[in-house]
């Protein structure tokens, strides 16, 4: 095996670093890091199609409440948004979950 002689030093955030130590599946982040960009069993994404049809039905959904928010304001509109913005960034980590 040949001796590894490059480094490679990259910045990320606290908030990244602590996602980063918390999705490893190997002792070493380096050594986790090194397999996932490097194995070509990796290299491409696996979506489930059924999960994606899904979630892109509730996102469509959810902009044409939004839109009808807008159009027809009650005096819960802005609650009701909130709540909706909260529901898309959970599925937005519910895909990039999925999708690692």
């Amino acid at each position: 095996m040949e001796k590894r002689s490059k480094t490679i030093a990259i910045r990320v955030t606290q908030d990244e670093y602590e996602k980063l130590q918390k999705i490893k599946t190997k002792a070493r982040l380096a050594e986790w890091m090194r397999e996932r960009c490097l194995l070509e069993r990796y290299a491409v994404k696996k979506y489930d199609p059924d999960l994606v049809y899904e979630v892109n039905k509730i996102g469509v959904n959810i902009n044409q409440i939004t839109k009808a928010l807008h159009l027809n304001p009650t005096h819960q509109t802005q609650k009701i948004i909130n709540e909706l913005k909260l529901l898309n960034e959970k599925l937005d980590r519910i895909i990039e979950y999925r999708c690692w």
